[in-house]
């Protein structure tokens, strides 16, 4: 079995397109995948609080594990909220 070399330039166009999906905008996170969906950044301020948007997010067809991985961090971030490894 032979290992494919990693596409880094492919790794990081898909990042910076996941940038452009999920962002911060007025007070918002806006996610962009058919339209804009907008979560306040004061209704995700901690932790519980993202994981009732998850589930939320989670019964949307639209929604992508990249996509909602990136909200997760998003909003971590914006509110100075430690992100948990496993």
């Amino acid at each position: 079995m032979t290992l494919e070399e990693p596409d880094f330039e492919k790794y990081k166009k898909h990042f910076e397109e996941l940038a452009k999906t999920v962002l911060v905008k007025d007070g918002h996170i806006v996610i962009n995948v058919h339209n804009e969906y907008n979560i306040a950044l004061s209704s995700c301020n901690t932790h519980e609080k993202i994981l009732g948007w998850v589930f939320h997010l989670t019964e949307k067809t639209w929604i992508s594990r990249d996509v909602l991985r990136r909200f997760i961090l998003v909003a971590c971030h914006e509110n100075g909220l430690k992100v948990p490894h496993s």
